[in-house]
């Protein structure tokens, strides 16, 4: 998931409605913060605003009434996994459903077909109709395995 920030009132670059990157968004409004605040200061700098009460008192304006931290999936990731099929993203614009990393990776060797292909659309239906999401660390060394 990436996060994204969502402006909530028209200002002098964008309306209301606009959702900005966070590195577009340091771009324009650079006078928030500073090159040495991290992004994820920043996200967390606009996400609780209001516990921070000395800055509400020394600021005219209420960032948190201004711009809001929105989280964005990405529909067409290269790689995912679904009901325990590993998809990954070939070169015919089309998923295709491996029952394992490594059954993906031994398709480049040996005649291995995927267990299931699915469009691109399907794909992103999967993906947002999803109930739960979780962002996972995968590691391995095989480049032919990374997700």
């Amino acid at each position: 998931m990436e996060e994204k920030i969502k402006i909530l009132k028209d200002t002098p670059f964008n309306l209301a409605g606009d959702i900005l990157g966070i590195k577009e968004f340091r771009l324009k409004y650079n006078y928030i913060c500073t090159n040495d605040v991290s992004d994820k200061d920043l996200i967390h700098y606009i996400k609780n605003y209001k516990s921070y009460p000395q800055l509400k008192q020394a600021q005219k304006y209420c960032i948190s009434e201004w711009f809001q931290v929105v989280e964005s999936i990405d529909l067409e990731p290269l790689t995912f996994i679904h009901e325990d099929l590993f998809y990954t993203k070939g070169f015919d614009g089309m998923y295709h459903g491996w029952t394992s990393a490594e059954a993906f990776s031994l398709s480049f060797s040996a005649d291995h077909k995927p267990v299931k292909k699915i469009s691109i659309p399907e794909a992103r239906k999967l993906i947002s109709e999803a109930k739960y999401r979780k962002e996972i660390m995968y590691c391995t060394n095989n480049v032919n395995k990374k997700l």
